[in-house]
């Protein structure tokens, strides 16, 4: 269904179909040469050179400056490119100007060398963690099997890793694996000693040695 109206910009008579949302203006140079739409567009500039970094205050850095960041990025492994460049107001990261300066070779390798880093550790995070993880389960299946009632915190998020419950004691145990060298485990021993406990209570230190078997400490 078309109806009739009037141009507000012009005022000239046009048909329009009612499903479509305009109405106001019959073209779209009418439509651009409106002040409202002349509002618009200067309030959308206002908006978008607030937030444009200003030249001021990220001045161009020179080729020194450019090159001490890339060191510091190389020495400090937790510092990332954009948090070093993104302050000076560079959205491209790394800059093109430091590509030329470095080489992209010197670059490829930085940043494959870090990613294989992270791998490493997160790959070395999830094999301790597993490792821990079955000496927790074999501790508290010696536990169940003397007829205790074992609670275990995982994820390490308190000082014990399991609580065993009779009708005679509480055992409060810290769980550590380790290979064939026994640490010395003397932060953990000194932490354990701060946490004052119940007289019913006993605190105790449970290494497993792979293939030579518990060690288990009684801490006072």
């Amino acid at each position: 269904m078309k109806r009739r109206a009037s141009c507000l910009t012009c005022g000239r008579q046009f048909s329009y179909n009612t499903g479509n949302r305009a109405g106001l203006f019959c073209s779209r140079y009418c439509y651009v040469t409106h002040e409202t739409f002349l509002k618009k567009q200067a309030s959308k500039a206002a908006i978008a050179l607030s937030q444009k970094p200003n030249s001021q205050n990220h001045p161009r850095m020179t080729d020194g400056e450019l090159l001490n960041s890339w060191e510091r990025v190389k020495n400090n492994k937790g510092l990332s490119l954009r948090e070093e460049f993104g302050k000076y107001g560079y959205k491209r990261v790394p800059p093109k100007r430091l590509l030329k300066l470095i080489g992209s070779s010197e670059y490829t390798k930085c940043i494959e060398a870090r990613n294989t880093n992270v791998a490493r550790k997160r790959y070395c995070g999830k094999r301790n963690y597993q490792r821990g993880y079955e000496a927790e389960l074999r501790a508290r299946s010696n536990l169940s099997n003397d007829g205790y009632y074992v609670m275990r915190s995982s994820a390490s998020l308190t000082a014990f890793d399991l609580i065993a419950i009779n009708r005679e004691v509480v055992r409060l145990i810290q769980i550590k694996r380790c290979k064939n060298q026994l640490p010395s485990y003397k932060k953990d021993i000194e932490e354990i000693r701060k946490i004052r406990v119940p007289s019913c209570c006993k605190k105790e230190l449970w290494i497993w040695r792979d293939r030579r078997g518990w060690i288990k400490k009684t801490i006072q």
